[in-house]
């Protein structure tokens, strides 16, 4: 039995936070993740997960935007704090390099050392999650810099990409951002650690994800998500995921029941 909540983040957060989650288990328990623009800081304050080959994974630390799936089994009872992030997010709280960073998953000392440490501790010894959001909180806002990234046209056009369905191409992009197209990439990429291209691929990918349990037909969802044909989503959706659209909407891919929450 698992159990998923999301929390809305603070004002003080809202452009560099998408929103904190808890996912809880009892029993053994395999994760599949999955591509995604998104990075997320984790925190596994009960048991551990492993990869494949027996890989453990980290107590704490950041699982960067990645383009390809992941999986993480635990044979215990788990709990998992997290904080979903803007893409942006690294570059500007962490001071690292999103494209150094991309599909990579660094401790939390690998990425901010000393403070790093502590507050790993601090979230570990937290008595419950209302503890351990007030503590991640606290840290981030300590972090924030003094520019909102709305200021800066490309952020918000990041933002804008992860949040709404619109489709516009990369021309139409690098004008939303008063920018030339190659420039509009180069300060892309430098937040991303992806092209506007694939940023673009893996924000569609993640719009189809957030379809499943509606009961529709894989070639309206593929339609309705920008897809040219529904050969075109099957190459994309397995790229990303490492299943098929049609294995994973009839729920037979482990490791996401966290979806029907």
């Amino acid at each position: 039995m698992i159990r998923y909540y999301t929390i809305q983040p603070p004002a003080t957060l809202k452009h560099f936070v998408r929103f904190f989650w808890v996912l809880e288990g009892t029993g053994g328990y395999q994760h599949h993740s999955m591509a995604t623009p998104c990075p997320e800081l984790i925190f596994h304050y009960q048991g551990i997960f492993e990869e494949p080959g027996g890989t453990t994974s980290f107590s704490s630390g950041l699982h960067a935007s990645c383009t390809q799936s992941r999986r993480f089994t635990t044979d215990t009872s788990f709990g998992i704090f997290g904080a979903y992030l803007y893409p942006y997010a690294v570059p500007h709280l962490f001071i690292q390099s999103a494209a150094n960073c991309r599909d990579e998953m660094p401790s939390l000392n690998e990425l901010l050392g000393l403070p790093g440490k502590f507050l790993e501790e601090q979230m570990m010894t937290a008595p419950d999650n209302t503890a351990r959001l007030r503590l991640l909180t606290s840290f981030l806002e300590l972090r924030l810099p003094h520019k909102n990234p709305e200021a800066d046209p490309v952020c918000a056009v990041i933002r804008k990409m992860v949040t709404t369905s619109e489709k516009k191409i990369i021309t139409q992009l690098a004008n939303d951002a008063f920018l030339s197209q190659r420039q509009f990439e180069r300060k892309f990429s430098q937040l991303t650690g992806m092209t506007p291209v694939l940023f673009s691929r893996i924000t569609r990918f993640q719009l189809a994800l957030n379809q499943f349990g509606q009961k529709r037909a894989l070639t309206d969802i593929a339609l309705d998500c920008g897809y040219y044909d529904q050969a075109h989503f099957i190459h994309d959706f397995k790229r990303f995921s490492g299943t098929l659209p049609k294995e994973y909407f009839a729920g037979k891919v482990p490791g996401q029941e966290w979806r029907f929450q």
